[in-house]
């Protein structure tokens, strides 16, 4: 068995902020104490989740009864920035290494970080590869490079791995740098890339560690992963305040990367801007793709919308939390008297999206239509639904 040591000055502080979650909270947690590298303190920041989430979160951390993990409780929620700077302040260790609350460590994380530390020309800054994890099934390890010497985190990120690259829950930094840096707490989203990117400015050499040490879940709901629900328009507000951090080529592809598929998910809301038109220029094939897809998208839901306003249907349920219910509500609910999200992975707690096991036979039966909103799950949507009794003539297909 591991000895337990908690020191004044433990060489690593783990900061896992949290809203609202619980079992997966639980998993991150349990994934730290699992090190097999034991000098670290673990500093879990409720980030103002609700009274019973606060509860069950004051319940999980106890119950591990563990010395080096202590909870601490912001009265208001704000994001996740603000929840990792209040613990980045209460930070001992000499690094503090971030782990969001849906994600976990390899065992061996700690140690491989350390041996790196101890042998890196600059220790200021270390991230590593990380692999998704969604529905069971597992993405190829990445980034696949590092940063080059002298590139820009910018052209890093969004030129280099198209989609950001340097991940929260794989970065480690030295602790008085990320004192001196800290998140932004403006931000509810694109924390860490600003983060990084401000971070370079002031240590400019980004350590990679060739290892895969995260696994990044994605497929969890807990009220709404916050990544799905940034705006177009949020995003390119982002681009601009970081303009003179970004070379015109890292503006131009983090335009193709980000920008266009959210623009053809919210058109005609989205704001199209002169960094667009240069994404077309440059990258035709893959902006026309995005085009393409999301036309098809609202078609097959103009379809959909169809079908259940020819059988009548004033009260409808999306079975499936993806990017077809979330753009079915956005486009048609004000057609409705009411829209319900049902999915197997909402928390039972969750009010936005709802279990169809948790619905009470009044609420089921008020339902007059349900639309699977998937292909890949289909038919175990189906046999969820039969199983409830439902009418065969209340079911609906994309």
């Amino acid at each position: 068995m591991t000895e337990c040591y908690v020191g004044l000055t433990p060489f690593f502080t783990v900061v896992i902020p949290v809203f609202n979650r619980v079992a997966e909270l639980d998993r991150s947690v349990r994934s730290v104490l699992a090190q097999s590298f034991p000098d670290f303190e673990c500093i879990v920041v409720d980030d103002g989740s609700d009274p019973d989430f606060c509860s069950s979160i004051r319940s999980v951390v106890a119950k591990l009864d563990d010395p080096r993990v202590s909870l601490v409780v912001n009265s208001l929620h704000v994001n996740g920035s603000v929840a990792r700077n209040t613990g980045i302040l209460r930070a001992r260790g000499r690094y503090v290494a971030f782990l969001d609350s849906d994600d976990e460590w390899l065992p061996s994380k700690l140690e491989r970080v350390r041996q790196f530390l101890i042998l890196a020309k600059f220790p200021g800054f270390v991230y590593h590869r990380y692999r998704n994890c969604g529905y069971g099934s597992l993405s190829p390890e990445i980034p696949t490079i590092g940063i080059a010497t002298g590139q820009s985190a910018a052209d890093y990120s969004f030129r280099t791995n198209r989609y950001g690259g340097i991940q929260t829950s794989c970065i480690v930094v030295d602790s008085s740098l990320a004192k001196a840096v800290r998140f932004d707490p403006r931000l509810p989203a694109h924390q860490d890339w600003e983060f990084v990117i401000r971070l370079q400015a002031q240590h400019r050499h980004l350590e990679f560690l060739p290892e895969t040490l995260t696994t990044r879940h994605v497929s969890a709901l807990g009220g709404a992963m916050v990544s799905r629900s940034i705006s177009h328009d949020f995003s390119l507000e982002f681009l601009k305040g970081m303009l003179p951090c970004f070379s015109l080529a890292a503006r131009v592809a983090y335009a193709r990367n980000i920008l266009i598929e959210r623009y053809f998910r919210e058109v005609p809301a989205a704001t199209w801007s002169f960094y667009h038109t240069l994404a077309f220029v440059l990258y035709p094939i893959s902006c026309f793709g995005s085009w393409y897809r999301w036309m098809r998208i609202r078609q097959r839901l103009r379809e959909l919308s169809l079908k259940l306003d020819r059988a009548n249907a004033r009260t409808i349920a999306l079975i499936g939390f993806n990017m077809y219910s979330q753009t079915f509500k956005r486009l048609y609910s004000r057609s409705y008297n009411r829209v319900i999200l049902i999915d197997r992975k909402a928390n039972s707690n969750e009010t936005s999206i709802r279990r169809l096991v948790d619905l009470q036979n009044h609420e089921i039966t008020s339902i007059d239509a349900f639309a699977l909103m998937t292909d890949r799950h289909r038919r175990s949507m189906l046999e969820d639904l039969l199983s409830k009794d439902i009418p065969v003539s209340k079911i609906f297909s994309l």
